[in-house]
């Protein structure tokens, strides 16, 4: 007796199909969010360590520079 085979009808496996890509639209989104909140957080961080550079420097030095 041959095996069982499941099968699904055209509209079933059009929902999966959408489920599917759902799931993988969700994940991107994910992704893209972590990845512009890593990138956020670099900026900011070489932002305060460029003020931090200019405050060590002192008054004087920025004052020359800005001249």
């Amino acid at each position: 007796m041959p095996p069982a085979v499941a099968t699904i009808d055209t509209g079933t496996r059009l929902a999966v199909d959408r489920t599917w890509l759902a799931h993988e639209r969700t994940m991107l989104a994910w992704v893209r969010t972590a990845a512009s909140l890593i990138s956020f957080g670099f900026t900011i961080y070489k932002f305060f360590q460029l003020e931090i550079s200019k405050l060590a420097e002192g008054p004087a030095r920025a004052a020359d520079r800005a001249a």
